[in-house]
């Protein structure tokens, strides 16, 4: 028989055998075995999985352990260094005058020391005679005390005037060296603008003075106590053993330990350095406020100035605060561990001559007399000790003292070292042929802004009362109208000088008057009397309420905020939206006077940036205009603010005011600017004489026809400030703002040129 039929045959013998024994509780059984054989399978899985996610996880905990640990040796070691590097350059070697006046520091407190020895020994005699009843030695004890006063107290206050000139030298010297380092070529400038060193002024100067205050006390607070512990100690031993010394050692020993944990909860070296710089841009807003308070007080911002500095002078007051309750809750510790616990602890110490080294033979007084050595030589020694305690609380404060005088000086010595690096030059799509897409259907927007900006001067009219005529002492008379009437007026400086005598002219509603003359002739001081931030001399001066006013100076204030806040000066966001206004209004308005679109291209709405710097000239007095769109006063006042810009921007600029009915008073001595005008004002800056005539029609349609001819310079001079401005923002700064000014004053130099 083949081998083929034989497992045919056995293979159906075997199917048959298997269906005569098989039933249902067999199936039911090997069913239940597969289905246990199955769970316990994915169990051993899950068991083996979670081993070894918990493995990975336990060795990824020591990995983020070791790595904290790092951080925390890499952050001692940078602070060590750092010390260690400062110290040098205020202590330079050991024949300066720093290490003559740290020597005689060093004797007074040995002295200091030794003196109290003394007087300890001398007040437990005082105290065995007193018990005793021996007269003629007290009384002699008491007058030796007296006699050791005299020198004790002046060892004391000359102490504290070394550690204080100390101090002082400490201060010169890195106040110098910084100086040196930072004025030097052009470290300056890099440091606050290409590489983000904050409160410069506040590192130089309240910075530096409390670190070396701290320093000078530092070394007071740890040679003292050594010494005091060394002398003390011994003197301890030979009155109580060397039990007394253990048992007090072991105590601060473990008072040290559990301050050492507090101190790591408290971070005062971060809460240091955060109150500093805190503190420094609080200083900041209010020197903000004294650099540009022409310019605030032009724009009405006060207002808005007193909240920038209330919330600066708030933030500030919330981090001292919690520094304060966090320095508040380790004293408490301080006290309980230093002075309470440790004079229990010294009670202790104080029954060991009676417990245990008792001498039989010692009388009352004896023993009198060793219990008011013991308290007097266990206070100067808890105090020491305490002392040393306490020098980690000052360790973490100079920390934080440390890196931001630090970060200067680093910062500095790397430039000189290594010169800031060219910036990187990227791919950008700025040229001629890129419009802005906010410009589509401006027109029919302009339309509807102008019928909101109408409805909110109709709000502001009817909400205003009309005032009274005001007449200054020994002044002239303001009147409140629709018109800017000067009448019979005198324009005079605060040096006495008049540069507009007896002014009498009448302007009205969309009549644009261009007001020119010579440098120094006095064109602005003619707004400031308009502004009252001068007063009127004499004669009547009629003019609108504040409201319907806005001043443009020649250098664009920039309020510290977001590039919405720059739009809309002095309003905050919440006045924006109260008028329901949006940011596509917003960007529709800086459409009107960025027609490239570079501004939004970089920058998003609600980005904060130090927008002086940030900004370039063109780029700040774009900003500026788009914030006369947006307010839409009756009357605006531009003061040399559109030098920066292109011919046909800036006729875009002077067209949209027109049209939103905006009557522009303009300082410039371009005569390109004279097509925009009805009326021209020339202050000859002689004698008080001026001219006020209007603007012949002909001298208008020549100018008109010679901007055409120039349309195509002019575009060419756009794309060039675009691109320069695309480099200006890349490093994230732009020009600064005494650059900005010496910038426009070039600007308007060229057109001077030009135009004669």
């Amino acid at each position: 028989m083949p081998a083929l039929s034989k497992f045919a045959m056995a293979k159906t013998v075997g199917w048959m055998m298997l269906k005569k024994n098989i039933n249902s509780k067999s199936i039911f059984l090997a069913g239940f075995v597969g289905l246990g054989s199955v769970i316990l399978a994915r169990g051993m899985r899950r068991d083996r999985q979670s081993k070894t996610a918990a493995i990975t996880e336990k060795l990824l905990d020591q990995q983020k352990k070791e790595k904290e640990k790092k951080k925390k040796r890499a952050k001692k070691q940078t602070f060590f260094t750092r010390l260690s590097q400062i110290l040098k350059i205020i202590i330079p070697g050991w024949k300066s005058k720093e290490a003559y006046f740290i020597g005689i520091l060093s004797l007074l407190l040995i002295a200091r020391t030794i003196f109290s020895v003394i007087i300890a020994e001398l007040i437990g005699k005082n105290v065995m005679h007193l018990v005793s009843k021996n007269w003629f030695m007290a009384i002699q004890g008491v007058l030796m005390f007296f006699l050791l006063s005299f020198p004790a107290s002046y060892i004391n206050s000359f102490l504290k005037l070394v550690s204080q000139m100390l101090a002082l030298l400490f201060r010169v010297r890195l106040s110098q060296y910084v100086n040196k380092q930072y004025i030097k070529g052009v470290n300056f400038y890099a440091a606050c603008n290409l590489h983000g060193i904050s409160d410069v002024d506040q590192r130089v100067t309240t910075d530096i003075k409390q670190f070396c205050e701290e320093i000078s006390s530092l070394y007071s607070s740890i040679f003292k106590p050594i010494l005091d512990i060394v002398l003390f100690t011994n003197q301890l031993r030979r009155v109580t053993g060397w039990q007394g010394p253990a048992f007090m050692y072991s105590y601060f020993l473990l008072s040290a330990i559990v301050k050492r944990v507090i101190n790591r909860r408290a971070r005062f070296g971060k809460l240091v350095a955060g109150e500093s710089a805190r503190e420094g841009q609080y200083r900041t807003a209010h020197q903000r406020l004294i650099n540009n308070s022409e310019e605030v007080a032009f724009y009405d911002g006060s207002f808005r100035e007193l909240n920038l500095i209330d919330d600066s002078l708030d933030e500030l007051f919330k981090f001292g605060r919690n520094h304060r309750y966090v320095r508040a809750a380790v004293e408490v510790c301080d006290q309980l561990f230093i002075k309470y616990w440790a004079t229990l602890a010294g009670y202790f110490v104080m029954w060991i001559p009676i417990w245990i080294n008792s001498d039989p033979n010692k009388t009352t007084s004896d023993l009198t007399r060793d219990y008011a050595r013991i308290s007097r030589y266990l206070a100067n020694v808890a105090n020491a000790v305490g002392d040393l305690v306490l020098v980690i609380n000052t360790l973490a404060t100079i920390s934080g003292r440390t890196r931001r005088v630090s970060e200067l000086i680093e910062t500095v010595r790397h430039l000189d070292e290594k010169p800031t690096p060219p910036f990187t030059l990227r791919e950008t799509d700025r040229g001629s042929d890129r419009t802005n897409p906010n410009l589509e259907g401006i027109d029919e927007w302009l339309d509807n802004w102008e019928k909101r900006c109408d409805i909110q001067r109709n709000k502001r009219l009817k909400k205003a009362k009309k005032k009274a005529p005001r007449a200054l002492e020994n002044g002239g008379t303001y009147i409140e109208g629709d018109i800017i009437k000067f009448d019979h007026c005198d324009i005079v400086s605060p040096g006495g000088t008049c540069l507009a005598k007896d002014l009498t002219l009448s302007v009205k509603h969309n009549q644009n008057v261009m007001i020119t003359g010579p440098n120094g002739a006095g064109k602005s001081s003619i707004f400031r009397v308009i502004g009252e931030l001068w007063p009127l001399s004499c004669g009547t001066l009629t003019k609108p309420p504040k409201e319907d006013f806005l001043f443009v100076p020649q250098k664009p204030y920039l309020v510290k905020g977001t590039l919405r806040d720059q739009i809309i000066y002095p309003h905050s966001q919440s006045d924006m939206e109260r008028n329901n206004v949006t940011d596509e209004d917003l960007a529709r308005l800086l459409a009107l006077v960025d027609p490239k679109n570079d501004i939004l291209s970089t920058w998003e709405f609600d980005e904060e940036k130090d927008w002086f710097r940030a900004f370039s000239g063109g780029q700040k007095q774009r900003v500026a205009m788009s914030r006369v769109f947006y307010h839409c006063p009756l009357y605006a006042i531009l003061d040399e603010c559109t030098s920066a810009v292109s011919s046909d921007v800036e006729n875009k600029i002077y067209e949209t005011g027109r049209r939103l009915g905006i009557t522009l008073f303009t300082v410039s001595h371009r005569e390109s600017l004279k097509i925009h005008h009805d009326y021209i004002l020339y202050i000859e800056g002689i004698e008080g004489k001026y001219r006020f005539d209007p603007i012949p029609k002909d001298d208008v349609k020549s100018i008109s026809n010679n901007n055409n001819d120039d349309v195509t310079d002019d575009i060419i001079d756009d794309n060039e400030e675009s691109i320069n401005n695309e480099t200006d923002n890349e490093a994230d700064n732009g020009e600064s703002d005494d650059e900005t000014d010496n910038g426009e004053s070039d600007d308007d130099n060229d057109d001077d040129n030009d135009d004669n």
